[in-house]
């Protein structure tokens, strides 16, 4: 029986970063809509907000195309976007009835005003691939954390982390859960 294991939450709240230990922990392949996404700006290039927003859409299809061959044959996952229940539940359910996947959602909270600073820390570090535009963006983003909400897509179990100090952030706890249900 497959699983999936979402990481989510608002940008800048580290789930890419924890989504890479969880997989490498667990040694379970790791999908992320930005690692889509960027590739695609290196095939098709970039411009403006506009196309970035329909590179990320299309990005999303290409993952769930991936997970659902991957699950397909019984493939495990991890994860990792900031996914709503709206958009993203029902593709969970289908991947859930077809393919008798388990689900567990992560969900990464930190304070909007912590979420923002990394983010556009992000942005003006010149690490991140220019095609997001995220400097140029910025009070798009601030307004998108502000009014950030979280409602569980479906999963047997949804655990939260704490990331509002990476220092003395504690996972262990999602950790045991997760060797628990996992093995």
């Amino acid at each position: 029986m497959p699983w999936i294991v979402i990481v989510s939450g608002p940008p800048g709240a580290g789930k890419t970063t924890f989504a890479k230990a969880v997989a490498s922990r667990y040694r379970l392949m790791m999908l992320h809509k930005d690692g889509f996404k960027e590739t695609m700006f290196d095939g098709l290039g970039w411009s403006d907000r506009e196309w970035s927003k329909n590179v990320g859409r299309t990005s999303y299809q290409l993952m769930y195309h991936v997970l659902d061959a991957g699950l397909a044959v019984g493939n495990s996952f991890v994860v990792e976007s900031n996914f709503s229940k709206q958009h993203d539940g029902p593709v969970f359910q289908k991947f859930r009835d077809e393919h008798n996947a388990r689900i567990i959602e992560i969900v990464c909270k930190c304070r909007p005003e912590v979420a923002f600073e990394r983010f556009k820390a992000r942005a003006e570090s010149g690490k991140r691939h220019p095609g997001h535009l995220d400097t140029d963006n910025l009070e798009e983003f601030r307004k998108t954390l502000e009014g950030w909400s979280f409602e569980p897509i479906g999963g047997e179990e949804v655990l939260e982390l704490d990331t509002n100090d990476f220092a003395t952030m504690d996972p262990s706890a999602i950790f045991q859960r997760l060797d628990e249900m996992l093995h």
